[in-house]
């Protein structure tokens, strides 16, 4: 069950038959921060199971920790870290919702680069101005974080007054633009 290349990782679903075969994944898994999760702490090379795959949630065995005692036989779900590392788990619209495909999948403007890196850009040079003093009084009875919050005050009050004259100099405006509110 691979949706995604094993770059980025896959799930892996193994048969567990018998009592003795329950045991040998159990005295290996452990838990693990760096892992995610309860991973096993060696390769398990009878299922192809490498070394730091996590035990997974699946309709079959919700809770993780209650596999020591789960009948068999049972199948169990494995996600295996590519070597991306940046895919965690499986996605669920992808086994829940027909018709939904990693090439149904579509990359648009609005997430990847106004809500993104274009974001992040504007954030980064806001703070930039910020730390360079260009709105930040010239005083030494402020300690820097009073100073830091009357020059964030300073470029509110820019912003409100930017939306002010652009209000006056275009009624409709405001249908056509949105307005941060909170700074």
């Amino acid at each position: 069950m691979m949706f995604l290349s094993s770059a980025l990782g896959a799930a892996q679903v193994i048969d567990i038959n018998t009592p003795d075969e329950l045991y040998h994944i159990c005295r290996n898994l452990v838990y693990s921060s760096y892992h995610r999760g309860r991973a096993l702490a060696v390769d398990l090379e009878s299922w192809d199971l490498p070394l730091g795959a996590r035990l997974e949630p699946s309709p079959l065995l919700m809770d993780v920790a209650s596999l020591d005692e789960a009948e068999v036989p049972i199948q169990v779900v494995f996600w295996v870290g590519g070597t991306e590392g940046r895919v965690m788990h499986e996605s669920p619209l992808l086994t829940l919702v027909p018709g939904v495909t990693v090439q149904s999948w579509n990359i648009d403007l609005l997430h990847a680069w106004v809500l993104g890196c274009l974001a992040r850009f504007i954030g980064m040079c806001i703070w930039f101005f910020l730390r360079s003093g260009i709105w930040t009084p010239k005083s030494t009875y402020l300690d820097t974080d009073q100073k830091r919050r009357l020059a964030i005050s300073h470029l509110k009050a820019e912003l409100f007054d930017f939306y002010a004259r652009q209000k006056k100099a275009d009624p409709d405006w405001p249908k056509k633009h949105s307005e941060v509110t909170s700074v």
